[in-house]
């Protein structure tokens, strides 16, 4: 934090904020292979959409920071945002590549949860002993003595580059792609969306993630269905036109009740990317709205009133 956020030197000359740190959202991607989900990832996060695809096999994470501007009701808001990209859904083989501490099956429905997840040499997530569970929780005791919401990384730890280890404390938001020109493909999105529903209900659940179906490549029939076919070219008869018309007017009826958010994209030609109509930024707006996905409790010895100036989350 800056200076100026700094509050008094701690027993060890360590100075503390005084007001709220850095916040960090979770935005999870799922779908069916080559929906586009890494190459929204990346021209959200890199400003480029790779140009051949490349299979996602292992799961994977990007950040970006981001300044919300102030609006008449809320003031400026900034946080780090944690993408987290995942392979097809539709698969369930195994992991011969990856090293011995994350081989395990492929499963899409480890990511439907809101539940945090940890895949690290020095943590087998599948099975562990009860004594590995004694001695995190001993860790976790020792941690517990210099803990701060404020400062994200004395609650969790930092990033590793072996291990996948998000840095928020849940998933928060979901956004199910689709490619709008392949009806298998927006068969799964559906599939993806009701095998939540169903976890959630099963655990009765009283905090819901914030949801979004994405109907990606939308450059594949000239552009979103709200600009006038002649303006957007190609041919209104071809099958392709067809099937993304069936399957878009679908997908507009299923959002509306289901109470889905909705967006028709474009990687390649970073339409729903940035400006107003930037999905990432209408998550994160969402997420922002159901402070409980987000906040931790707030710091020890503050009061409420110093509570409702901000919480952070990690």
């Amino acid at each position: 934090p800056p200076a100026s956020a700094m509050g008094d030197d701690d027993e060890e000359g360590v100075k503390k904020p005084k007001g709220p740190g850095l916040t960090f959202f979770r935005i999870t991607m799922l779908g069916a292979g080559k929906s586009g989900k890494t190459s929204l990832v990346n021209a959200y996060v890199n400003n480029m959409c790779p140009p051949q695809h490349v299979t996602t096999d292992d799961p994977d994470l990007y950040y970006r920071t981001v300044r919300v501007p102030p609006t008449p009701d809320e003031p400026a808001f900034s946080c780090v945002v944690e993408l987290e990209d995942t392979f097809d859904s539709q698969r369930g083989d195994e992991m011969p590549d990856a090293a011995p501490w994350f081989r395990r099956k492929r499963a899409v429905k480890e990511y439907l949860t809101m539940d945090q997840v940890v895949l690290d040499p020095d943590y087998d997530w599948i099975e562990y002993t009860k004594s590995d569970e004694y001695q995190r929780r001993k860790i976790r005791k020792e941690k517990d003595k210099t803990r701060d919401v404020r400062l994200p990384f004395s609650m969790y730890d930092a990033p590793m580059s072996r291990a996948y280890r998000p840095l928020t404390k849940q998933r928060m938001g979901f956004m199910i792609v689709f490619d709008c020109t392949d009806m298998e493909s927006y068969k799964e999105a559906k599939n993806i969306h009701l095998m939540m529903m169903d976890d959630l209900e099963k655990r009765k659940a009283k905090l819901y993630p914030k949801m979004m179906l994405v109907a990606n490549h939308i450059d594949k029939i000239g552009g979103p269905q709200d600009i006038p076919i002649k303006l957007r070219g190609g041919n209104k008869d071809s099958q392709e036109m067809k099937t993304a018309a069936k399957i878009l007017k679908d997908a507009d009826l299923y959002s509306a009740e289901q109470g889905l958010m909705l967006n028709q994209v474009s990687a390649r030609d970073f339409i729903g990317i940035g400006g107003e109509n930037c999905i990432f930024m209408q998550m994160i707006d969402a997420v922002r709205a159901t402070s409980s996905l987000w906040e931790l409790e707030k710091p020890k010895g503050e009061d409420d009133e110093d509570d409702q100036e901000g919480c952070v989350i990690a």
